[in-house]
């Protein structure tokens, strides 16, 4: 009887306990959680992911048709993907998802963003002559550049996201300014950038006009005259190809040091000299004749010899009489460059004994030296002309320099010439004494081969300027150069302070760069200076 009693009170609690625990469970709380609670999309096609958890039947709804759920209901946990649309407008848009179940509502926030484009220009401007330049598209999706005016040239025309973009225009060769408006399509929104060409200019320089290329406050500057053959009206244009010429012949005579350092001393002047024809006369020597083999009608009739020489002529007279058109010009301490509207690779610089100077160069466009209209200037204006330097070069078959041409070198010392080479090897007394074995200047010494020949004369370093015109002038050399600066500005020399500022003591190796000990072979030897009381000195 206990027995059986015991029994049906086990099953009873069993059972009690059973009905307790389903009560319990059936009345648990709802839950219903979303993951994240916003969303940020940018503009493009795409999808995310929406995290649904609780213990409750759920529905999903959204508000926009360019914010799709792929599920729209379901029943405890779910990964939700959500489905953008790509937004083709530039202003952002919101959409709102809304799940509910259980008595539970859960919103999430959806922004997308618009697309975006803007350029950090909206005008630019050419001279008549044209050129490149360039502006930034910033933009969040493909661009594309519509462009129908065959003098403007886009690269690239079309591109996705941020680029930026190079402008080309061809030359005006009109005398009327043209423009454009130029429109950036990106989807639905267009940036539009105007573009101005100037025509050639009215106003142009008149034959014979004077111009200070850089203001000097010195009290006596060094006075360099520049001015161009071959050069017609219409490039006598303000601006134009004559002003062109010469603002890069200015840049080339002081690209190398010294020229950079002392650039104050200097008073760069431009003449204007207007020519019937653009171009170089040629000719042939018959005897002590010239023989015209083409002729150019040029203001100062600079002529070059036919074939392998690198001969330059020209009236010096009349260059000389342009040249005193600068005000408060002094022969003997006058420098004059005369650019010839040509290309060949030549060059002559012509010296007189009181120290004047004219260099005929020929704007040359080889891209290395001994070429290069750059590499020209340096050699012939910078060089010779104004530092009275000699050549440095050999290996031509010169031989030994004979005892007529050591006098006339110490001739040449005398006059203040030709510093940078020497016929005596003597330590104490050479003209780059003060720098054999100085810190710093160790590579300074002597070099055989200099003047043309091979032996019997000495340079200071291995490698210079008047060697094969690279953009490198040895010590001597940029010493000799000071010096006569300064004696012309009324300055006394002084080494120390020369050392001082004394910026580049050997060349670098871009420099350096197809270098040799004597010009490149497949160019003539550079035709050495000619003094004009004396003829070619061969």
């Amino acid at each position: 009887m206990r027995t059986k009693l015991r029994h049906v009170l086990q099953i009873a609690l069993a059972s009690f306990f059973f009905a307790t625990a389903c009560s319990e469970e059936e009345s648990a709380p709802p839950v219903l959680e979303v993951h994240p609670s916003s969303i940020t999309m940018n503009h493009r096609e795409g999808s995310t992911v929406l995290a649904i958890n609780g213990n409750v039947e759920w529905n999903l709804q959204s508000n926009r048709s360019w914010c799709v759920p792929e599920q729209l209901s379901g029943n405890g946990e779910a990964m939700v993907t959500i489905l953008i649309q790509e937004n083709t407008n530039d202003t952002d848009r919101n959409a709102k998802l809304v799940v509910t179940g259980g008595n539970l509502t859960r919103e999430i926030q959806v922004t997308q963003s618009g697309i975006s484009a803007s350029i950090d220009s909206t005008y630019l401007y050419f001279p008549a002559e044209g050129g490149e330049k360039q502006f930034t598209i910033y933009a969040n999706r493909e661009w594309e550049i519509v462009n129908s005016n065959d003098w403007l040239h886009f690269t690239p025309e079309s591109g996705q996201d941020t680029s930026q973009v190079t402008v080309k225009t061809d030359a005006n060769t009109g005398y009327e300014p043209r423009s454009a408006i130029i429109n950036i399509q990106c989807g639905s929104i267009n940036r539009q950038i105007a573009i101005e060409q100037g025509g050639i200019p009215l106003d142009a320089y008149a034959d014979g006009e004077v111009r200070l290329y850089d203001e000097n406050d010195a009290g006596n500057p060094v006075k360099i005259v520049f001015m161009g053959d071959g050069f017609t009206q219409e490039d006598l244009a303000k601006g134009g190809a004559y002003d062109q010429a010469m603002e890069e012949a200015i840049d080339a005579f002081f690209s190398t040091e010294p020229y950079p350092t002392y650039r104050d001393y200097f008073a760069p002047y431009i003449v204007y000299a207007e020519s019937e024809e653009r171009g170089i006369s040629m000719f042939r020597k018959e005897g002590d004749k010239e023989i015209y083999t083409s002729e150019k009608s040029t203001a100062f009739k600079v002529r070059k010899e036919n074939g392998y020489s690198t001969l330059m002529n020209g009236d010096l007279n009349k260059i000389w009489e342009y040249a005193h058109k600068v005000p408060g010009l002094e022969d003997t301490k006058t420098t004059i460059v005369v650019v010839s509207n040509s290309t060949p690779y030549a060059g002559t610089c012509y010296h007189w004994g009181d120290g004047r100077t004219v260099s005929l160069i020929p704007m040359n466009r080889d891209a290395n030296p001994p070429g290069g209209f750059d590499h020209l200037i340096t050699h012939e204006s910078a060089g010779h002309g104004f530092g009275r330097l000699d050549d440095e070069y050999s290996g031509y078959g010169y031989g030994t320099l004979p005892e007529s041409e050591a006098q006339a070198l110490a001739n040449h010392h005398k006059s203040g010439q030709f510093w940078n080479v020497t016929a005596v090897r003597d330590t104490a007394e050479v003209y780059w004494s003060a720098f054999i074995g100085r810190e710093g200047y160790e590579h300074v010494g002597f070099y055989e081969g200099a003047h043309l020949y091979d032996f019997g004369v000495w340079r200071c370093e291995q490698y210079s300027c008047m060697i094969n015109n690279i953009h490198y002038f040895s010590v001597a050399s940029r010493m000799a150069i000071v010096e006569r600066l300064k004696t012309i500005a009324g300055e006394t020399f002084d080494l120390e302070d020369f050392i001082s500022k004394d910026k580049q003591k050997a060349p670098t190796t871009d420099q350096l760069n197809g270098s040799y000990t004597m010009p490149l072979y497949q160019y003539p030897p550079a035709t050495p200076p000619i003094f004009v009381d004396e003829g070619v000195r061969r």
